[in-house]
């Protein structure tokens, strides 16, 4: 909420009082760093001593690019690496692009702006509740592919009906915030639960090469998102140092938030509707598994969709 929120007024009074544009980026660096050295710090205090400890008997070379080979091809690997790829895009483009619908479409001052990062951080707290009711009800995957589908669907009708106020732009908000608080919430749980099968196939516990595939393919997918932004923006006619916008590029940036944003988010949902790992075949994993650990005979049925 505080890096949402906080940076447009820092940059707002520090430019007022006679600070450069670097300097006052330097201020919100500085104070954003704060920020996460004190999560950090309540983060680790409140769970050392919770370690899970892993014994091992004999040192073995790891050979990282194997691990990596082997974990991807997991059938449940590829289709939560490729969702998280559209979808990661998807939040990246509208994390941006909303800057840009506030300054140039809506003319928000910073205090406003800062007040709609405060209600866009306010919604995704509030859904929590709700995601993990759903996700405990029918299942993580179908929650995840409801909500982002839901996401999907909802945030390109805006563009029929514009983004002209702030209540509007709450509305659209809500929307995109569904698929998206539910996307940060239940990816990296399903990522952990691959580790399952990995157990199961090769008999190694790789949570974490598990999740660094999947967090490579979401900070690349973020980056070009950017990147791509830039170019479109200069694509549309967008004049960084105008204040003034041609309509073209207002409906371009306002293409970008809804048509754009909420198409790769559909992209995102389309591919997560193949994914294996659904709650029935990972109960019974879970019951083989044990099975296995204690040393008895089990077999492979009710898990064959996910071989």
């Amino acid at each position: 909420m505080l890096a949402s929120a906080v940076p447009p007024m820092i940059l707002e009074k520090s430019q007022a009082s006679g600070l450069t544009t670097d300097q006052a980026w330097n201020n919100v660096g500085l104070l954003l760093g704060l920020f996460t050295f004190i999560s950090i710090l309540i983060c680790w205090f409140f769970t050392r001593g919770k370690e899970i400890r892993v014994e091992k008997t004999q040192k073995q070379k790891v050979n990282l690019f194997k691990a990596y080979k082997e974990v991807f091809t997991l059938k449940p690997t590829k289709y939560l690496a490729l969702s998280v790829l559209f979808m990661s895009a998807s939040c990246a483009i509208m994390s941006s692009g909303v800057v840009y619908l506030m300054n140039n479409n809506l003319g928000f001052s910073a205090e406003k702006q800062s007040t709609y990062f405060v209600m866009q951080t306010v919604i995704t707290i509030a859904l929590l509740p709700f995601i993990n009711y759903l996700s405990a009800k029918i299942g993580k995957e179908k929650a995840y592919l409801g909500t982002i589908l839901f996401t999907g669907i909802s945030v390109p009708l805006f563009l029929l009906t514009g983004i002209s106020s702030f209540l509007m732009l709450v509305i659209w908000c809500l929307c995109y915030q569904i698929g998206n608080a539910t996307f940060w919430t239940l990816y990296y749980s399903m990522m952990y639960d691959i580790s399952e099968l990995d157990e199961y196939i090769y008999g190694l516990r790789r949570e974490g090469a598990i999740t660094s595939i999947t967090a490579l393919f979401h900070k690349i997918s973020a980056v070009i998102a950017m990147w791509l932004m830039g170019i479109l923006l200069e694509f549309i006619g967008y004049n960084g140092a105008g204040l003034e916008q041609t309509d073209r590029a207002l409906y371009r940036i306002l293409q970008i938030n809804t048509i754009l944003a909420g198409g790769l988010a559909l992209a995102s949902a389309s591919i997560i509707i193949k994914y294996p790992l659904n709650k029935q075949p990972f109960q019974r994993l879970q019951e083989i598994l044990a099975l296995k650990r204690e040393g008895k005979g089990y077999d492979g049925e009710g898990i064959e969709a996910l071989l």
